[in-house]
């Protein structure tokens, strides 16, 4: 299968995601997901990866892919498809001792990433969310990032209050208070 097939596949992506699995691998979704030509098929892509994974009665499948998962966000320019795989990579940050398992280097590429698409003054609410509970989880690691994450946050606030920045934010602030 070619992959304008695979992509035609994709735009009826079937309202059971276990049928997906049995057209489309998971890697064959990771290698769509980073298809810039095709930007829609790329968020599909991801969009059904996050799903699956998340839905996963095993939490071993999203530990096994766990590799592609980190490099396919690191690698991504694509908004919706990073959404989707910020989400996964705070999954595997908090259910699979993400950041036990790898170095430092790894630690610090995800770390430049995640500030990487935070300075983007084009960056969407809802991945600026996630990339702060992603920093967040990240703070028992680098003992700076707390207080920079906090006056990320607060700075965010005080510029471009939203209802999603307001309620994820104060959100992380209160529990980083809590620590």
């Amino acid at each position: 299968m070619d992959v304008k097939d695979e992509q035609l596949l994709l735009r009826a992506v079937p309202a059971n995601f276990d049928q997906l699995l049995d057209v489309l691998s998971y890697e064959q979704l990771f290698f769509l997901s980073l298809d810039n030509d095709h930007p829609r098929s790329a968020f599909k892509s991801a969009w059904a990866l996050e799903h699956l994974l998340q839905r996963s009665p095993e939490p071993s499948v999203l530990e096994r892919y766990s590799s592609h998962v980190y490099s396919a966000y690191l690698r991504s320019t694509n908004w919706s498809v990073l959404r989707s795989f910020s989400k996964l990579m705070l999954l595997l940050l908090s259910h699979c001792d993400w950041m036990v398992k790898n170095g430092t280097d790894q630690k610090v590429a995800l770390l430049e990433k995640t500030f990487e698409v935070l300075d983007d003054s084009d960056c969407p609410v809802a991945l600026r969310v996630n990339c702060w509970d992603l920093l967040y989880a990240m703070t028992s690691e680098f003992d700076w990032l707390s207080m920079e994450l906090q006056l990320r946050i607060e700075l965010a606030l005080e510029h471009r209050p939203s209802p999603a920045l307001t309620s994820r934010g104060l959100r992380i602030l209160k529990k980083m208070k809590l620590k």
